[in-house]
């Protein structure tokens, strides 16, 4: 029998899941451009060069293995709490980088601030939900 707590983190995961393997998926194929792609995903103003383009298509390669980690951790959530946890992690990361950075996001990159703010508050959401929905071997939520 599938929970509400297990349904909502299969939902968490899934909006994890799929962005992450799309990226990474078309930064992998190289007759795409991949400074295109991440201009219109991001928002950001990129000067294309060479080099940014080795590093955005080595990238693209960890988008897609979290794609797949979070993929597998949705096919059977009670037995990935690592993977879960891993993820959750990752974001807060990311949140503690836009925070961080988010200086060079708007100078640099001309990123919109509602965008920029907006990917920030999505990311905390989702590493709260994935904190809390985990499953946990001294909790009630997320057992079957």
């Amino acid at each position: 029998m599938k929970t509400p707590c297990i349904i909502s983190l299969k939902i968490v995961l899934w909006i994890v899941c799929i962005p992450h393997l799309l990226i990474g998926i078309v930064g992998c194929l190289p007759f795409l451009d991949i400074i295109q792609v991440a201009s219109v995903v991001y928002k950001a103003n990129i000067t294309p060069s060479a080099q940014l383009e080795h590093v955005a298509r080595m990238l693209a390669g960890y988008f897609v293995v979290v794609g797949l980690l979070a993929f597998f951790a949705i096919r059977d959530p009670l037995k990935s709490s690592s993977i879960i946890s891993a993820l959750s992690i990752l974001l807060f990361i990311r949140v503690y980088q836009m925070l961080t950075f988010a200086k060079d996001a708007f100078s640099v990159f001309g990123i919109p601030a509602y965008w920029y703010w907006g990917q920030a508050i999505l990311f905390i959401t989702m590493a709260i939900a994935l904190f809390f929905l985990r499953p946990r071997p001294d909790s009630s939520c997320c057992k079957d």
